[in-house]
């Protein structure tokens, strides 16, 4: 279950727009504050704090339906998986 489970989340992170997702990495992955993420992607604190919702927001929602036993899929995270299989 907990690989399933790391297949859903990257899945979840692939299919996000690519600053939500450099946003939410930078912060959960490499330790950066707001501040600092804002001066590596060249904008506001407010607006890092926004695509950091945003990824949460959607890691939170696949994750639920992970749980919930519904695989809903979005044709971006559809294609996606089928990528995937070929590995």
């Amino acid at each position: 279950m907990p690989e399933k489970l790391n297949v859903k989340a990257d899945l979840t992170l692939e299919a996000m727009p690519n600053k939500q997702r450099t946003a939410f990495l930078l912060r959960n992955h490499q330790g950066l504050s707001i501040p600092d993420i804002a001066k590596v992607m060249k904008t506001t604190e407010g607006t890092v704090r926004v695509y950091l919702h945003r990824a949460v927001a959607a890691l939170r929602q696949s994750l639920v339906e992970f749980r919930l036993g519904r695989m809903v899929m979005t044709e971006r995270t559809r294609h996606i998986a089928n990528r995937l299989q070929g590995f």
